[in-house]
C-alpha cells in the first residue's frame, strides 16, 4: 500500500478481487457481493472517526468495482482493459497444447 497515493491502493487489486469474486463470477454473484460488502462499509454505518474513516474510504472503491462490473457492456471493456479475453485466452492454451506436441 502506497501512503503516498492513496489511488494506487485501488489500482493495485482487479475489481473482482476487491469484491471477493472470480472473473468468471455470474452477474447476481456480483450483485449479492456489492450489496454485501456496500452494507458492511457504507459511511453512514460508520463512527466518524479512526476505523470508521477508513472503511468509507472503502465504501468508495466497492462502488467503483461494482459500476465497472454491473452492465454486461462494461464489464467486457474492464476485462478487455485487464487482458482478460476469455475466448483469446482459451485459443492461446489450445495453440500451446499443440505447440507442446511437436516439442522434444
Amino acid at each position: 500500500m502506497s501512503a503516498n497515493n492513496p489511488t494506487q491502493d485501488k489500482i493495485s487489486h482487479s475489481y473482482y478481487e476487491i469484491l471477493g469474486l472470480s472473473p468468471h463470477a455470474a452477474d447476481e454473484d456480483i450483485r449479492a457481493a456489492y450489496r454485501a460488502l456496500a452494507l458492511k462499509f457504507h459511511p453512514d454505518r460508520q463512527p466518524k472517526t479512526g476505523i470508521g474513516i477508513l472503511r468509507a474510504q472503502h465504501f468508495s472503491v466497492v462502488s467503483e468495482a461494482y459500476t465497472a462490473l454491473r452492465s454486461s457492456e462494461k464489464r467486457a471493456a474492464y476485462d478487455a482493459m485487464i487482458g482478460l479475453n476469455k475466448k483469446a485466452a482459451n485459443n492461446d492454451n489450445v495453440w500451446r497444447s499443440i505447440a507442446g506436441l511437436f516439442r522434444k
